[in-house]
């Protein structure tokens, strides 16, 4: 009697133990991998597709991006037989319904849609540019980024940019430009930098 009660003793504590061993493992793997599963859901941009004047957009909103990371676009529906490829506009729209934080512009974002014609991004606490934000800006003739907290741009951001006829910088806070940030910019007749 005395053997069956030591082996169902011993039989419990190895259960109990194996439960211990495995919630510690468990919380382990989740302390180590939390990191990971926020940045994952920091870099999220929501989209809705509209008309914005004479382009199809994505009109991004309820975005949270913090670093120049992949970025996780929800897209919401299309208008009937428009897809991807019809988007010609991304903007970000000052309204409170459209509340965009996009503290990093990166090529994840200016290049998600492959026929981007204009980029519109006011008051989304944009902060830095990546250099290779805009290093396919064929179709790209105008870049709106006013009003947003850039301090200064990377020489030569807009070197493939050989379409691009009009750059608003306005109300931001860059401290000096490049000399020849506007380099091979033929096309360029309107720069505007007041309020920096």
């Amino acid at each position: 009697m005395k053997r069956l009660n030591y082996e169902v003793i011993q039989l419990f504590l190895s259960i109990e133990c194996k439960q211990i061993i495995r919630r510690i493992f468990l919380r382990l793997l989740i302390f180590l991998l939390l990191p990971f599963l926020i940045v994952a859901q920091d870099q999220i941009i929501h989209c809705t597709f509209n008309m914005g004047g004479i382009y199809y957009a994505c009109f991004m909103h309820q975005a949270s991006v913090t670093t120049d990371g992949p970025v996780q676009f929800i897209k919401g529906e299309h208008l009937a037989n428009l897809n991807d490829s019809d988007v010609h506009g991304l903007v970000v729209f000052p309204l409170e319904t459209f509340d965009a934080t996009i503290h990093v512009l990166s090529r994840h974002i200016i290049n998600y849609f492959e026929n981007i014609e204009s980029v519109f991004i006011s008051k989304a606490r944009v902060q830095r540019i990546t250099f290779d934000a805009f290093q396919r800006c064929d179709n790209i003739h105008e870049v709106v980024l006013m009003s947003n907290e850039i301090t200064s741009l990377h020489n030569g951001i807009f070197r493939n940019c050989r379409n691009l006829r009009m750059l608003d910088l306005r109300s931001n806070w860059i401290g000096a430009i490049h000399s020849d940030l506007f380099n091979g910019l033929s096309s360029l007749d309107t720069v505007r930098l007041t309020s920096n």
